[in-house]
């Protein structure tokens, strides 16, 4: 976003129920001020640790929303990643992008568990379905975006900010993501049938 044609898209979750996405055109979020200000509209009394995507809106929104006492998590998918898939416990991953898109995969196959509900919005569903991945020496590798922009002809930010505010980072990480989501914690929100839609994962 910040200011280009991609969308800053916010994904408030609470728990494994994932609420209903906002978006903003990327003219609306020309700076990190305006993120922190729009998450911060959105949150309301919540203050919930905001998970962003640092390697697409940059540092400034980590910065500014320190400034206002709020939580935040940065994320960086170009990190390297030292965890393996659930399935063989051998497949490692090309970088911490790839394992979170990955993890997601895992949460919503249904024998996983985990239940995962996510909105009944069909392009939500077409952006998680969208990157190809392959096997390489160093893992696996997630397509770039920059790839999946030019395949698709629009940018998969809700897709994107639906794994990142799924994402898990490791000790050592902070967590900040292009589109930005924030994540409410442990707050449980009541059960709301029209969003208990998990997905199958894709191969």
């Amino acid at each position: 976003a910040r200011g280009g044609s991609d969308k800053t898209v916010y994904t408030p979750r609470y728990g494994n129920w994932f609420a209903e996405q906002v978006s903003k055109p990327g003219r609306a979020t020309p700076d990190g001020q305006a993120v922190v200000r729009d998450a911060i509209e959105i949150l309301g009394d919540e203050r919930a640790p905001l998970n962003i995507d640092v390697g697409g809106v940059g540092t400034s929104p980590v910065d500014i929303a320190k400034m206002f006492q709020i939580e935040v998590v940065p994320l960086n998918g170009a990190n390297a990643s030292g965890g393996v898939d659930k399935a063989t416990k051998k497949l490692r991953f090309f970088n911490m992008r790839a394992e979170w898109h990955w993890r997601l995969r895992e949460a919503l196959d249904p024998q996983s568990g985990q239940d995962l509900a996510i909105p009944p919005d069909p392009q939500l569903r077409a952006d998680l379905a969208a990157p190809r991945y392959e096997y390489t020496a160093r893992g696996i590798k997630i397509e770039d975006k920059d790839e999946i922009k030019e395949r698709i002809k629009r940018s998969p930010d809700k897709g994107e900010s639906l794994i990142y505010a799924h994402a898990q980072p490791t000790s050592v990480q902070a967590v900040i993501a292009s589109p930005i989501l924030f994540s409410a914690g442990a707050i449980q929100m009541p059960h709301n049938p029209q969003y208990v839609t998990p997905l199958s994962g894709r191969g």
